[in-house]
């Protein structure tokens, strides 16, 4: 029979404007997003259905500068606003509301072998209705570098990124974390990578040591609400610790006017990590045209 609530509506808007100078220029763009459909409904679920609204308003800020000093040659800044909001409506009543608002500024200057940066990004977290995640602040404050040197058979690549990441979660009476361990959380981080590549003729050969880490977010540590359109209730898990993952890879790479091809090998190693665990199960009653189902 019809399949009732389906229907997606997008809208999207984007406004840009550019003033160029002779040795520089300065960009600034807005941008709307409106995402609004409907999860059918399920005998395991909501017996209504679910309707999502997605509203997400960006503004960016770009400066390009022709620089010359010593060796770099480029200046740019770089500033990100982002609001976006997520609402999940059963009978038209909100039942989830996230809300995420992100400031970003990205500083860098370059030279033809080297990239050198700072990064800060500050996030706020709100949650409405049924979701018990708290108002949480982060912010994320980070240093990084890029560096090429060519040698006469091979050449060198290497990068860098440090930060540092505070998470801090207001005071708030939840239902499944445990009061106690719900805190304020610092986690400083190091990822980097080392890398070799060579050339003979048609040929490159590139081999890599990595290794990353990663800081949990705000849902991973704190939620504590349910996602009306997946049917689950996530709960967080508040002493996470730094994701780590170690990583080796190799390349061989045939790159001719008719003919591309590469082989690659690779090995990762993660001491610790995140997965997402599915924990007990939901034994309650659904009601159905005044039935009760089991």
């Amino acid at each position: 029979n019809t399949l009732q609530n389906t229907n997606s509506n997008t809208s999207n808007y984007k406004l840009g404007i550019t003033k160029y100078n002779k040795s520089n220029y300065l960009n600034f763009i807005i941008e709307h997003n409106n995402m609004a459909y409907g999860i059918p409904p399920s005998l395991e679920g909501h017996i209504n259905g679910v309707d999502i609204e997605l509203i997400k308003n960006t503004f960016q800020a770009n400066y390009h500068y022709d620089a010359s000093f010593k060796n770099f040659d480029q200046l740019d800044i770089k500033y990100n606003y982002i609001n976006y909001s997520h609402k999940e409506f059963e009978k038209d009543a909100v039942g989830v509301g996230l809300h995420k608002i992100t400031n970003n500024i990205k500083m860098e200057i370059q030279s033809p072998n080297i990239v050198l940066g700072s990064e800060l990004d500050y996030k706020q977290f709100f949650s409405t209705g049924f979701h018990l995640t708290p108002n949480t602040q982060e912010l994320d404050i980070s240093l990084f570098g890029f560096y090429e040197k060519d040698y006469d058979t091979y050449d060198v690549l290497g990068s860098i990124r440090l930060g540092n990441i505070s998470i801090t979660p207001e005071e708030y009476t939840y239902q499944n974390l445990d009061n106690t361990q719900v805190d304020k959380r610092n986690f400083s981080y190091i990822s980097s990578s080392l890398g070799l590549r060579k050339i003979i003729s048609d040929f490159e050969i590139n081999s890599w040591l990595m290794n990353t880490m990663r800081a949990p977010r705000v849902e991973e540590l704190y939620s504590d609400g349910p996602h009306l359109g997946s049917y689950s209730y996530e709960i967080g898990e508040p002493n996470l610790q730094l994701e780590k993952i170690y990583g080796v890879e190799s390349s061989i790479r045939y790159n001719h006017n008719t003919l591309n091809m590469a082989f690659t090998a690779f090995y990762n190693y993660s001491p610790y990590y995140y997965q997402m665990t599915k924990m007990g199960e939901c034994n309650e009653e659904i009601i159905l045209n005044n039935q009760v189902h089991p």
